[in-house]
């Protein structure tokens, strides 16, 4: 990493701080580096912080003690996406996705790190596809580090949810899977009708069955069709997925490049003026 030199002037308190935290490890100078560093990637991937371990210092999972390095370890053995992740280690899906995006900007050190762990021999993760991507499908393998897209078990089952689309008439079969709170699942496929008007997207499908189940809080939801970009949602479903929050949306072909994006991004200020009657 290119550095410059930088002068600061620390109140007398936080340098005696710094030489107390610094426990004659490194220069004053050094360590006030590495905690602006850490700083930065704390603002980078939110989820992640820092401690210290008999090996120095490392990045852990905010809210537990887990290192990432640990996570990666497991994923590569497990083959673990985002979700699963957070079934097995029993915390957020904000936390899996900042362990997988921070091992991904940061392979050589996580790799590092992880050399120092014990070996796991662990068996795939039920909730990821049955197997895992060959390495010659990544573009860019040169991190070997790199874990597969962090939502990748959804869109699989969005692809799969394709397959039983009712499309005579467009010829353009849509799937949809909706990753509800408590980890849910919900499929949907659009359905076509002879009138053109009572035809159902695939995401609204997913939709109600999620609502018609007692589930209405939603995680994220993956889209997929076979076209050369990723669609967007067409305007009634980002409507009717505006009714109830802000979650992930995540659009996919079958070729494998993804859109991410969130349903206020797709439908800014979807509630305002609406009913504002006062």
């Amino acid at each position: 990493m290119d550095s410059k030199p930088l002068s600061l002037r620390l109140p007398s308190e936080t340098r005696s701080w710094l030489q107390r935290f610094s426990r004659g490890r490194a220069t004053l100078s050094s360590m006030a580096a590495r905690l602006l560093e850490e700083a930065r990637r704390r603002t980078l991937f939110p989820g992640i912080s820092f401690t210290d371990t008999p090996n120095g210092r490392r990045a852990i999972i905010e809210g537990s003690n887990t290192l990432v390095a640990t996570v990666w370890q497991y994923q590569q053995t497990s083959h673990a996406d985002a979700i699963a992740l957070t079934d097995h280690f029993r915390w957020s899906l904000q936390q899996s996705i900042a362990a997988i995006s921070y091992a991904n900007a940061f392979p050589d050190e996580v790799s590092a790190d992880a050399a120092d762990l014990p070996s796991l021999a662990l068996p795939t993760h039920p909730l990821n596809p049955s197997s895992p991507a060959h390495p010659d499908s990544d573009p860019d393998p040169a991190p070997s580090i790199r874990i597969s897209h962090p939502f990748s078990s959804l869109i699989e089952a969005a692809k799969d949810a394709r397959l039983h689309a009712h499309a005579p008439y467009s010829r353009f079969k849509v799937g949809a899977a909706l990753l509800g709170k408590g980890w849910k699942l919900f499929k949907g496929c659009n359905v076509e009708n002879l009138s053109y008007g009572l035809t159902i997207c695939a995401e609204r499908n997913a939709i109600f069955q999620a609502i018609a189940s007692g589930v209405s809080q939603f995680e994220a939801i993956a889209i997929v069709a076979d076209t050369r970009h990723p669609i967007s949602p067409c305007g009634a479903c980002r409507q009717v997925m505006a009714e109830f929050g802000n979650f992930r949306i995540l659009s996919a072909t079958l070729s494998g490049e993804v859109f991410e994006s969130t349903v206020d991004a797709l439908l800014p200020r979807s509630r305002t003026g609406i009913l504002d009657l006062d």
